[in-house]
């Protein structure tokens, strides 16, 4: 049985930031289910991850999806950046995940529409 976490990450991520929640998401996914019977052994037998890229919309929508872990930046003014999903086998997963953009880790600035506003003074 192939097993898989999904590391569901803005769209609008700079290189950086992605690297950033891939590598705290991965993380804190781990530590919130590492008794989950699917991570223990997603980590014996397969280690696979997808990266999607996930417009507004899309990643609002998978908010309400159960398994996950939301991921912000304090330097993104605490920003959400990523949706982080225990791993489970293919047929476990619902519909949208079948669908989503493979992230292609072009570079891009940080210029969101997401963005948290900041006063001018």
């Amino acid at each position: 049985m192939a097993l898989a976490m999904y590391i569901l990450l803005r769209d609008d991520l700079d290189n950086g930031h992605a690297g950033l929640a891939i590598a705290h998401g991965t993380l804190a996914c781990y530590l919130r289910f590492k008794n989950d019977l699917f991570m223990c052994q997603w980590l014996e037998e397969s280690f696979r991850k997808r990266l999607c890229a996930l417009n507004r919309k899309e990643f609002e929508k998978a908010k309400m999806f159960n398994g996950s872990v939301l991921m912000t930046e304090s330097g993104l003014g605490g920003s959400e950046t990523a949706l982080v999903f225990c791993p489970r086998p293919d047929d476990k997963w619902d519909k949208p995940f079948k669908f989503y953009k493979l992230w292609s880790g072009q570079v891009r600035p940080w210029n969101s529409e997401y963005n948290v506003e900041t006063s001018k003074e």
